[in-house]
């Protein structure tokens, strides 16, 4: 019975850790776009640096927009730590709630397992420190995930320029 109601309980934590997570890998890319944004605009800065110091104008729209991208790297960031967040707090409360529940309802529905209750209470807590290193890595599979991503497409953008640069010398060449 103990087994049944903690593999039962874990199938519904994992299902909804998976789905959050989900949520959380799309906030990172989302960060990330925002982050490249960012640094397109800081590229645009430095390149432009002497026409935006002769032109007040100009120079006020751009510091205008490249506020707003700055604002929106840190709203989309502290959107995605704050469900970080949240899921490590759900799996804490997910795994005190499925003790509560060997400790306090398998008792009522089985007279023969309070004898049991500290060896299964004992397992859990043992199984708590893997499952937490588990939840924390996560996040750090995400970033690395993205990272990843990142770099697969710079290397595409790579190849094309020198493909693009090889069909360009020899059209010369000819």
């Amino acid at each position: 019975l103990a087994l049944a109601l903690c593999v039962g309980m874990l199938a519904v934590g994992i299902g909804i850790h998976l789905k959050d997570r989900a949520r959380v890998d799309a906030g990172m890319r989302e960060a990330s776009g925002a982050e490249d944004g960012l640094s397109d605009a800081l590229t645009g800065l430095l390149e432009g640096f002497k026409e935006l110091r002769i032109n007040r104008q100009k120079s006020d729209d751009v510091l205008e927009a490249f506020g707003a991208t700055v604002t929106r790297v840190c709203d989309v960031r502290t959107r995605v730590m704050l469900q970080l967040s949240d899921g490590i707090v759900f799996v804490e409360s997910f795994f005190n709630v499925l003790l509560g529940a060997v400790v306090y309802l398998l008792p009522l529905l089985s007279s023969s397992f309070s004898g049991s209750v500290v060896k299964v209470v004992a397992a859990l807590l043992f199984l708590l420190g893997p499952l937490t290193n588990v939840v924390m890595m996560f996040p750090v599979l995400s970033q690395v995930q993205v990272t990843v991503d990142n770099l697969q497409r710079l290397e595409a953008r790579l190849d094309d320029l020198l493909d693009g640069s090889a069909r360009g010398d020899e059209e010369v060449i000819q």
